[in-house]
């Protein structure tokens, strides 16, 4: 419940980012990045389904993808760009534990990269 619940604020956050300014699309991406690997987390601890995984990858990578494909500084655009590929790595491949360790930490550190924008 607490995926969903967090998954429907990012939704929120990022819904309509076009027309936000740089700060808010960063404060949005950061948000994103971090369900982000937290679904990654699970998904390497072996503790969801691969279709949990699939799924809230996907409608994540959606999520980055809406600040990836606004008006935003070059910076920004770049680490959509990453976040959207490392969920998109993630939903293609829910089953490996490995993969979902190395995308759980390369999302920690877009957070945290996101936040200092």
């Amino acid at each position: 419940m607490r995926r969903f619940s967090v998954l429907a604020i990012a939704t929120v956050l990022v819904a309509g980012c076009g027309a936000q300014s740089e700060t808010k699309q960063a404060d949005d991406l950061g948000s994103v990045a971090a369900e982000g690997a937290l679904v990654a987390q699970d998904a390497a601890e072996g503790s969801t389904t691969a279709n949990f995984t699939r799924v809230h990858g996907r409608a994540l990578r959606d999520l980055a993808q809406k600040v990836q494909d606004a008006p935003a500084a070059p910076p920004l655009e770049r680490l959509a760009a990453r976040i959207t590929t490392d969920l998109d790595t993630l939903a293609d491949n829910p089953g490996d534990e490995r993969r979902a360790g190395r995308i759980q930490r390369d999302l920690e550190r877009a957070a945290k990269q996101a936040n200092a924008l």
